[in-house]
């Protein structure tokens, strides 16, 4: 496990920001990515 940063950014936090990710804390994923509406521009 690593955390990455990116010129000081946090990968994950731009990713999660961006709905290109979500956060998961172990047991079942209920995340549907065939269901995503819209992105952030």
């Amino acid at each position: 496990m690593a955390d990455v940063f990116l010129d000081g950014v946090s990968l994950s936090n731009q990713l999660l920001d961006n709905k290109l990710a979500v956060t998961y804390s172990g047991g079942k994923k209920k995340h549907d990515w065939c269901n995503i509406k819209s992105l952030k521009s």
